[in-house]
């Protein structure tokens, strides 16, 4: 069984073992109760939904369900034309890409024969 000390502040650290089978973390809050022959029970306090109500504020203006329901409508929409925005861009590139190859124009021009020389041209 692991066994803790407390210090003349009242602090005790926990065991690793203890720590990692409870999932304990730096700034994990303990509750404490006392239990019976003066045992004591420490339990990890988990947040409830509960304890969140509240903690963004509403900034003074309430929605409806059904105005969060079309907020979230544009915005996967928004999400959607932007996505097809991209690709329809990379679609384009790719055929202005192509259409140049095939037409056979000069992308290389330092790297396949010096400057201002196109490929093949004597020097």
């Amino acid at each position: 069984m692991p066994v803790a000390t407390l210090t003349s502040k009242g602090q005790v650290t926990i065991p690793v073992e203890i720590r990692q089978r409870l999932g304990l973390v730096a700034g994990t809050k303990l509750d404490f109760a006392v239990g019976e022959a003066d045992a004591f029970v420490v339990t990890p306090r988990r947040a409830r939904l509960e304890d969140l109500f509240g903690i963004v504020p509403n900034r003074g203006r309430r929605l409806t369900t059904r105005q969060i329901d079309v907020a979230i409508g544009d915005a996967a929409a928004a999400r959607d034309r932007d996505r097809n925005l991209d690709r329809d861009l990379d679609s384009d590139l790719d055929s202005d890409l192509d259409s140049d190859l095939a037409g056979g124009a000069d992308l290389g021009g330092d790297l396949a024969g010096g400057a201002g020389q196109s490929p093949g041209a004597a020097s």
